[in-house]
């Protein structure tokens, strides 16, 4: 990719639904939030989660939600890799119930 489709503190004000906070886990405590999933793939599908008291280092992150977009990030792990991270010592990905045994190449569903 040569160029960002759009850059992520303008995108994160499109974010389609203020009142979700896809880091709060209580939104996944009873089952997965199957409704909240539907309206982001309604609203674009490719969308840009804004900062919120409960993101990692202050930090937004992208969502996508539409599976022939998932595809494509899986099958394109060079430009969709978060293991670089920009700053961050580790990498860009923060899933704390990730099993130590997962490594390179894990495609979370």
């Amino acid at each position: 990719m040569s160029e960002p489709l759009c850059d992520s503190q303008h995108c994160a004000t499109r974010w389609p639904l203020p009142d979700v906070d896809l880091t709060d886990l209580t939104l996944f405590s009873q089952g997965f939030p199957h409704s909240v999933f539907t309206q982001l793939r309604q609203s674009g599908g490719t969308l840009y989660h804004p900062v919120t008291p409960l993101t990692p280092d202050n930090e937004g992150f992208w969502v996508f939600t539409r599976y022939q977009d998932i595809v494509l990030l899986a099958r394109d792990i060079d430009t969709f890799s978060s293991h670089r991270g920009g700053d961050r010592a580790g990498g860009g990905t923060m899933i704390e119930d990730l099993l130590c045994a997962a490594g390179s190449g894990t495609v979370l569903i």
